[in-house]
């Protein structure tokens, strides 16, 4: 009997994985009852960054009314102009999301002609809290009618190039709304707007019940007035809490923040403001800001010490009321509202290379601020916008452009290092002169770029042994390989010997080899602790190849995937694999061995594995006259996907294998690659259907309803690859093809038809 809980400790369970989807999602698998408990933190954040993502929620949830979307709390839309065409077709697809708190709308800025609707996004304006518009084009109108009909609103983003009123182009139906309680916008209001700040302030202070912001945080760069801050300020004068202000403005008039007595937090970002504009700004403070904490200026890039450059080589030190020193007038008044109230005081410089290469940052303080400095009244930080964690997210992002990367090294000198490890992440010799051109580049093995190298491809094993050798161990450089692959096709009857690699033993983790000889690799692989990975290509030389002694003891967890492409079976490589002391852990087989007469190595190996395997593929080929080995699948419980590739396989030997994984419950998909004889000429050109067709019937009979069964009753997607046409039947399609042989499946839709690429 099962051990039962009480609903309140399954809720709290559930309610502390609530930050991993991974653990929740297999707590849907324990029982029906856990699902919904799990389904409510599973899909309380949802993000539709692009078409695809839509598409697959509503493949997923067809019927909106039973979608787990009323459990969503933010809503992230990165594709708005698709979200609204498919709520304008589907007759209000969006009001499902009844619970959202938190919405946000992103454009991609390629629309930047077109008006995006917000309308649709009424239906769910109840239960908003949190609203966030980054449009390139900002719609004043639809911003100003959706807000009014969002009660609970509290915080308010708004972020674009440049705004309208269109109040002209709304309709009747659009502009109907009467809300009966207007929002108290009580939280945070940032606005982020390059051109027409001072027409989206003017909006929102035309609402009826006013504004009770707490943190005000404006920000635009081309061009404002100073009488929209004034405004903001002055509406909100009872609440506000926080001024962070960045402003390119057009006029300086001065701000007055003596009536703003709650205000804790003040910020300026000085792009253009001129010292005497912010000091006039902060002589307003008076004893009645009891509560004022901390008060930031950022210091503007214009303010930099390369126009001091010069004078600095004369001068060890430029005074700080030295009339060329722009914040003197500004540091009397520092120090006071320290020394007096307490005010906690912060500037924030740029970062030095942006400004002076040659002057460490403690200089750059020193040099505006000595007075402050020697006081110890301003703390100085360094600029939140980290431009070197910007380099190096730039050039992450073009990890796999080349070409892109090269040119980075252009840059400068810093660019370089950035850009080596992804230049060098895959070293590939293919033939000597690969080698030699390396050798060349780079002479001294030690300051080479081999540490960043995560993969390295060997084709030609004779010339890195010799330069090895030749190098007192040259290929040690490589230290942080963590895949390895090697061909050896020449001096083939001596296989590979892996001793040279065993100093990757620390970092090894996938591992490939091609050779005549792969029992050889068997016994080097205890060289490698950490392999997951095996691929192994070559023929295999049967169970009878004598094993030399190794300290297996020690052999790898091998816990990735097993790859055998061996020509003429995989007997005596599994027989070896098998012996491991340590077994076989293997999540992934892939076992496309051609010419392969006995699938009983298959099945140990499944057997071998059956706690770890969640992926299966078997393609190969039965020998006339032949019975094969069935797999019995019922022991691999966490079994997802099974791949089997019937060229020569008996389609009733699928049938029965299938049939011993129908009570798998993590099965999800079954691929099949059809025979090409049931696709031949002969058959098509006849014109017979399924009911007609003897040897059709005859392979697909039985394997059809179970297949039909899998996707009705389990919800198991199946694919069948069918060969490409017959060049001799040009009259036929190949989408007329799979009819002949699978309409059953293909009425009730369990079946997803796919053909191979010609050779």
């Amino acid at each position: 009997m099962s051990i039962y809980c009480p609903p309140e400790i399954l809720d709290h369970i559930v309610d502390i994985l609530h930050d991993e989807p991974e653990a929740l999602r297999q707590c849907c698998l324990v029982s029906k009852s856990w699902v919904p408990r799990s389904r409510k933190h599973l899909f309380v954040v949802i993000k539709f960054h692009a078409p695809s993502d839509l598409g697959a929620w509503k493949r997923t949830f067809p019927d909106p009314s039973n979608s787990p979307a009323h459990h969503t709390r933010t809503l992230f839309i990165g594709c708005p102009e698709v979200v609204t065409e498919e709520d304008a077709a589907e007759g209000g697809w969006i009001q499902a999301f009844s619970c959202v708190t938190r919405l946000e709308t992103v454009d991609n800025f390629e629309f930047s002609s077109v008006n995006l609707s917000l309308i649709p996004f009424h239906k769910i304006s109840s239960t908003l809290k949190s609203l966030h518009v980054s449009h390139y084009l900002l719609s004043l109108s639809q911003l100003s009618y959706l807000i009014q009909s969002s009660p609970l609103l509290e915080d308010l983003t708004l972020i674009g190039y440049d705004t309208t009123n269109d109040d002209d182009e709304l309709d009747e139906s659009q502009t109907a709304i009467s809300p009966s309680i207007t929002p108290a916008l009580s939280g945070t209001l940032e606005i982020f707007v390059c051109l027409g700040i001072s027409r989206t302030v003017r909006r929102l202070l035309d609402l009826p019940n006013g504004l009770q912001f707490q943190k005000l945080k404006l920000t635009s760069w081309g061009g404002g007035d100073s009488h929209s801050i004034v405004g903001l300020m002055e509406a909100c004068f009872d609440t506000l809490e926080c001024l962070d202000i960045a402003f390119d403005l057009d006029d300086q008039t001065p701000i007055d923040l003596s009536k703003i007595t709650k205000l804790k937090d003040v910020v300026f970002r000085c792009k253009s403001l001129s010292g005497g504009w912010i000091l006039m700004a902060l002589e307003t403070i008076t004893v009645k800001h009891r509560d004022l904490q901390q008060i930031s200026i950022h210091v503007p890039f214009l303010w930099d010490l390369a126009a001091l450059k010069d004078h600095a080589s004369a001068q060890k030190r430029i005074h700080f009321f030295n009339p060329g020193a722009k914040w003197s007038f500004v540091d009397g008044l520092l120090a006071s509202l320290w020394e007096s109230r307490s005010v906690h005081l912060k500037i924030v410089y740029p970062r030095p290379e942006t400004l002076d290469e040659g002057r460490e940052m403690q200089d750059l303080a020193g040099f505006l601020f000595p007075e402050t400095t020697r006081r110890g009244i301003a703390d100085f930080v360094e600029e939140s916008l980290d431009l070197s964690q910007i380099c190096d997210n730039i050039v992450d992002l073009l990890h796999d452009d080349h070409k892109s990367l090269k040119q980075c090294c252009l840059v400068s000198k810093l660019w370089v290092s950035r850009t080596r490890k992804h230049l060098f992440a895959y070293v590939s010799f293919r033939i000597p002169t690969d080698l030699e051109a390396w050798k060349k580049t780079f002479p001294d093995p030690p300051n080479s770029p081999a540490h960043f190298t995560q993969a390295l491809w060997i084709g030609c094993l004779k010339a890195v042994l010799q330069a090895d050798a030749a190098g007192g161990g040259w290929i040690s450089t490589f230290s942080r390989v963590a895949r390895l692959e090697v061909l050896s096709y020449a001096n083939s009857d001596l296989g590979v010997d892996l001793t040279l690699f065993q100093r990757f033993s620390s970092t090894l983790k996938s591992l490939c080899v091609t050779s005549s000889r792969p029992l050889q690799i068997i016994n080097h692989i205890y060289r490698f602790p950490l392999l997951e990975d095996l691929t192994l290509c070559g023929y295999d030389q049967g169970p009878g190849v004598p094993q030399t002694t190794n300290p297996l003891s020690a052999s790898p967890a091998l816990t990735g995937t097993l790859e055998l492409r061996l020509t003429r079976g995989i007997s005596g490589v599994a027989h070896q694999l098998l012996g491991l002391p340590n077994g076989l852990h293997f999540r992934r087989l892939k076992l496309p061995s051609s010419n392969v007469g006995d699938l009983s190595p298959v099945a140990k190996l499944v057997d071998a594995c059956s706690n770890t395997l969640e992926y299966l593929d078997v393609q190969c080929k039965k020998p006339a006259g032949r019975t094969l080995c069935l797999i019995n699948l019922s022991k691999a419980r966490k079994l997802k996907e099974v791949v089997f590739g019937c060229e020569f396989l008996d389609i009733k030997w699928v049938t029965v294998s299938l049939k011993t994984a129908a009570k798998l419950r993590n099965l999800q998909k079954i691929t099949i690659h059809a025979p090409s004889v049931l696709f031949s000429a002969s058959l098509t050109n006849v014109g017979v259907n399924w009911g007609e067709d003897e040897q059709a019937r005859t392979l697909w009979s039985e394997l059809d309803p179970l297949l039909v069964r899998f996707g009705e009753s389990r919800s198991i997607r199946t694919k069948i690859i069918y060969p490409p046409p017959d060049p001799d039947d040009e009259g036929r399609g190949a989408d007329e093809w799979p009819e002949y042989l699978l309409p059953e499946s293909m009425k009730r839709g369990v079946i997803d038809l796919a053909q191979k690429p010609s050779d």
